[in-house]
């Protein structure tokens, strides 16, 4: 992948994840972000996987962008929110409907970007890391989720050998969501090194929503 692709790909992730468009009361859908950055991305995405196609599969350039055009369009566009819905329905049902636990302590910390990670609870001061490290958590689903989706939309008609279309949808999904945890990575020990907790950051911004958590009281 040429240096060009490369500036593509990471400007777009850190641009749609950038915290400060995440500043919601009522918490952070992840989906909201992740799937437009998804789309962005679809172009060099596309262009990388008909590489990997071509080297694996022997095939031309044309049918090779066509396919995996039609392969990852249907990981976005199906995939991706149905993986995120059902993610979410797995957290309204272990966290109670939503409820916040804080993050004072490192298990609650991860429950907040892992379990929570579909929905985050909106701890304002703290979105610069737990945006990138939700969309980290998340971005392991999608994989699994883009893996068998696009090969069954790679080769509908089963016209290619099957286990190098299998092995295609891995390597290739391997390379593409690679990078983009590792552009993530670099993004979260960006948010890490900068964040600067203050005495009520535990607190979610809208303690309307979240009713269940109170906050501190002065002695």
């Amino acid at each position: 992948m040429n240096s060009k692709k490369m500036q593509f790909v990471f400007f777009t992730w850190l641009c749609i994840l950038a915290p400060t468009m995440a500043q919601a009361d009522a918490g952070v859908p992840m989906l909201a972000l992740l799937w437009p950055a998804s789309w962005m991305a679809f172009i060099p995405v596309v262009i990388i996987e008909a590489w990997i196609a071509k080297r694996i599969l022997g095939l031309m350039w044309k049918p090779a962008l066509f396919r995996t055009g039609l392969a990852n369009a249907a990981s976005t566009l199906i995939g991706i929110p149905l993986t995120w819905g059902a993610l979410l329905l797995i957290e309204l049902g272990i966290s109670g409907g939503g409820k916040a636990f804080g993050i004072g302590t490192l298990p609650k910390k991860l429950f907040a970007v892992i379990v929570q990670a579909p929905w985050l609870i909106p701890y304002e001061e703290n979105l610069d890391w737990m945006v990138p490290a939700a969309a980290i958590v998340l971005l392991v689903p999608f994989f699994f989720a883009s893996v068998f989706i696009e090969r069954w939309a790679f080769d509908r008609k089963r016209q290619l050998e099957k286990p190098l279309v299998r092995l295609w949808s891995w390597k290739a999904n391997l390379v593409t969501y690679g990078i983009m945890e590792l552009l993530l990575l670099c993004t979260l020990i960006y948010g890490i090194t900068k964040h600067q907790p203050s005495a009520n950051s535990e607190t979610p911004a809208n303690t309307q929503v979240y009713s269940n958590v109170s906050t501190p009281q002065k002695r």
